[in-house]
Parts: structure tokens; sequence; C-alpha cells
């Protein structure tokens, strides 16, 4: 019974997310429509009360994206066909999607050669986006650092770490940040939807794994999880490349 509650609340929040995202296109058409006749409106206070609208308004757009992106992870398990994935190519791909919010921060990502697990594509490139989007996005350093490599091989599992010298979290809530809409921070000082880490969450549990971080305020996060290794690939890629690391410099 749990499971079919579970399955129709995936399904409403499905239906719902997907049938609100038009009309909500809609106001976000008219209010740039609005902000283009009225742009050299001399009221100040209108045209702020015009752009909070818009960004209120893109921000609901996000929000039902990942409410979307979360409600369909159901589907995908059941049809998707993990295969063994080499987690350097999925960085390549994952790579572009952050390019632009590290090169706005003067950030700098350095990857570790990682090896090949058993998973699905479309939600492990998901996975390392949402993680490097955060680690880039709660940082207010002058330069801030992240840091993607393979942490240890354990059990058939690889445990990974993507870590950053951002401005942390406390102890207390390093559980809760994992739960639906769970936010420490007001949208003006962090954007965000509350759905990423558990976005992850639901990726790296549905792949067999487990995740989870250290943190503590001030001192930067390092986000740890599991993944199920083929480690045939892993000794290959270790025999050819040694211990090589990339550095991408946004």
């Amino acid at each position: 019974e749990l499971r079919i509650s579970n399955e129709a609340l995936e399904r409403f929040a499905y239906v719902a997310s997907h049938d609100l995202r038009t009309p909500l296109r809609n106001v976000i058409s008219f209010i740039g429509l609005i902000q283009r006749r009225l742009k050299n409106h001399n009221d100040a206070d209108l045209n702020s009360f015009i752009q909070y609208a818009k960004d209120y308004a893109n921000h609901m757009n996000r929000l039902l994206n990942d409410i979307l992106d979360y409600s369909k992870m159901g589907e995908r398990r059941l049809v998707a066909t993990p295969t063994g994935i080499d987690l350097n190519q999925i960085m390549e791909k994952v790579f572009p999607m952050v390019k632009d919010d590290f090169r706005e921060k003067q950030g700098i990502l350095e990857v570790g050669l990682l090896p090949t697990v058993y998973g699905d594509e479309t939600s492990l490139i998901r996975l390392f986006q949402n993680l490097l989007e955060n680690a880039i996005t709660y940082n207010d350093k002058e330069t801030p650092l992240v840091a993607v490599q393979l942490h240890s091989v354990a059990d058939g599992h690889a445990v990974f770490c993507v870590s950053d010298n951002g401005i942390g979290i406390d102890h207390a809530y390093h559980e809760k940040v994992f739960e639906m809409f769970t936010r420490l921070h007001n949208m003006e000082q962090y954007p965000g939807t509350g759905l990423g880490l558990a976005i992850c969450k639901r990726i790296v549990n549905d792949m067999g794994g487990e995740i989870w971080m250290d943190s503590s305020e001030g001192a930067g996060t390092s986000v740890f999880f599991t993944l199920p290794l083929i480690e045939v690939e892993h000794e290959q890629q270790s025999k050819e490349h040694g211990s090589k690391a990339a550095m991408a410099v946004a």
C-alpha cells in the first residue's frame, strides 16, 4: 500500500507540475513584454516590482522543472537499462552545463581520474551537475575551489567525493538537506529550489548507493556518495593513467 501511495503521489506531482508549466511560461512571457514596454519608464519602484515578479516567476519555473524531474525518476528507474558508464565522459558532458557559473565566480574545478561505474547516463549527468552547481552557488570565496575525485573503493562500490571551500553547513542539517524542499537560506541570498540534493539522493539510492556529507559552517562541504563499480574497467584505467588528474579553470 505504501508503494502504491508513493507512486500515486509521484504521478500527482508529475501531472500538477507538467500542467502548470504552460500557464507559467505565459506569465513569464507577459512579464517580459511589460518589462520591455516600460524599459524607459522613470518610475524606479515600478521597474523594481516588475523585476521582482520576473525573478519569482522564473524561480517557480525552476521549481516546477525540478518537481517534474523528481517525479519522473520512478519511471526512469523502471525503463532505464543500467550499463557501464565512464565517469570521465560524464564530466566532459557536465562541464559545459556549469561552465558559466564557474566563470562568473572565477572558480576553479579540479577533476581527478574517475572509474567506470554501473548506472544510467542521464541520471549520472544530473547527479554531478546538481552537486557542482551547489558547490559553486553556496560559495563566497574570492576564488571558489571545487574538486571531484574517487575517494576509495570497497565491497564492489566506489566512494566519490565532491568537495568545496564554500560556506559550509551546520552538522544539525546534514541529513535534512537531502529532504525535498529543504532550504537553509532565502532566495535573495542563494538561488535554488530546495530539491537539488533530494534529486541527488534519489539518483544514488536508485543505483544502490548511499550519499552523505561532511561539513561545518564556514569550512566548506564534502559530499560523499557510492556507486556500483565495474572493477575490471577501474583496474585497467588505473594501470593506463596512474593518478593523473585533470584541472579545469573557469
